[in-house]
């Protein structure tokens, strides 16, 4: 035989036992005599992290988006510094259209952060809110900034109305005679056919109002 072809059927045959040998194993079982601690702990289940509902029953929810350009609220003792939540100074509140007094414990700081583009290409920031409301009842939605505390009066610190924001343009405040102020306000009721509702709102610049946040 010629060695070559005596070195493939060695070959050939090494790979054959090596494969009857796999087909032959067997699982390695615990140790003869090996026990269970009953007592110890055993390892938790990972449990896939549940979704964030941004829909919930009976609640209103939506978004405040504004221009990036419009730049973000400074913190820190010279006002020189962005926040780490850019969201954290804006909130949604129900009103009662009656009486225009806040329904109390229903304010929604705004709690997710992103970022969006609008059918032009522009850059925006963008809030995520999820506001829970009474159910057959109308309520006035509205957004705005700073204390909660002061509805349905705005927060007049001028760092949310007038002054510069940083981040953004070189110009980031609004032009003289204008403020900060929201658009979308609406007007919901939530009931077994509607238990949700979907409002938004945009931060822009515009002429100081003597009625309620918009």
């Amino acid at each position: 035989m010629i060695p070559t072809k005596q070195f493939r059927l060695l070959s050939v045959a090494s790979l054959l036992l090596l494969a009857v040998m796999a087909l032959n194993v067997k699982p390695q079982g615990p140790a003869k005599g090996y026990h269970p601690d009953p007592n110890a702990t055993r390892l938790a289940t990972p449990v896939p992290a549940a979704q964030t509902d941004l829909q919930p029953m009976w609640a209103v929810n939506g978004m405040i988006r504004w221009r990036k350009d419009y730049g973000v609220v400074p913190v820190g003792p010279r006002l020189t510094e962005s926040m780490n939540n850019r969201c954290i100074s804006f909130y949604v509140a129900a009103l009662d259209p009656r009486t225009n007094q806040p329904l109390r414990g229903d304010h929604s700081q705004v709690w997710k952060g992103e970022d969006y583009q609008d059918h032009y290409g522009r850059p925006y920031y963008v809030c995520r809110y999820a506001l829970k409301l009474p159910a057959n009842r109308q309520v006035r939605v509205i957004a705005s900034m700073g204390s909660d505390g002061l509805l349905p009066a705005t927060d007049p610190n001028p760092l949310f109305l007038t002054k510069h924001w940083i981040g953004g343009a070189r110009d980031a405040a609004p032009p003289a005679g204008s403020m900060r102020t929201f658009t979308g306000s609406r007007y919901v009721t939530l009931d077994q056919k509607n238990p949700r509702a979907t409002v938004d709102f945009e931060l822009i610049y515009a002429a100081p109002r003597s009625d309620n946040p918009r």
